[in-house]
């Protein structure tokens, strides 16, 4: 699926994407893989014998989008006075600064930063990695600072993933696999198109 450059949003991810053949839904994954992304595009996987045949109508639903507009993806950290400066609704906080790691927590589960940083005087850093865990109290993010670097505060962090779910139902019937390859544009109500593409059988 590919998404339009020009959509105000940032689309994460598609809520509940199922392929349906009647009341049937095909599981996501091949080999362990669900999802993968590359800049403006989304890879979703499914695999089943049942695609091998020509013909299959099928229908193609979810109940909405995980999406930030694209003037919130951006996270301000004072790491002086362990604050959160600026987030997308004030659901992140900063919960502790330890060993030139930063933890975060948010409620929901499905929050996630780019390996980059950004410091106060707009020097550019990476991560060396980040780590995830969840208790009854929330989602604890680790991103862990580069280690023998004077970073200066405020850091700024860009959100590749965040649990803010659109809902919005949507359904596309008739969806038929063959041995061409089908691109299916769809308006979506984020004033965006993604394309759903199939190759040909080898």
């Amino acid at each position: 699926m590919c998404y339009d450059e020009h959509n105000t949003k940032k689309i994460f991810e598609l809520v509940d994407f199922k392929i349906m053949d009647h009341n049937k839904a095909f599981d996501r994954g091949i080999g362990g893989l669900t999802t993968s992304r590359s800049g403006n595009n989304l890879f979703m996987y499914f695999e089943s014998n049942y695609f091998q045949t020509d013909n299959k109508k099928l229908s193609l639903t979810g109940t909405g989008i995980r999406a930030l507009d694209k003037n919130a993806l951006e996270v301000i950290v004072d790491i002086n006075n362990k604050q959160v400066l600026q987030s997308p609704d004030n659901q992140i906080i900063l919960d502790d600064i330890s060993n030139d790691c930063l933890v975060f927590k948010h409620p929901l589960d499905g929050l996630a930063f780019d390996m980059g940083l950004i410091d106060g005087e707009g020097n550019e850093y990476s991560t060396n990695s980040q780590g995830y865990s969840s208790g009854d109290d929330g989602h604890s993010i680790f991103f862990y600072l580069p280690e023998g670097k004077k970073i200066v505060s405020p850091l700024t962090l860009t959100i590749t993933s965040y649990p803010t779910i659109i809902e919005h139902p949507f359904e596309i019937k008739n969806f038929r696999i063959s041995t061409y390859i089908i691109i299916m544009v769809i308006p979506f109500f984020t004033k965006s198109n993604f394309y759903v593409i199939i190759p040909k059988k080898k």
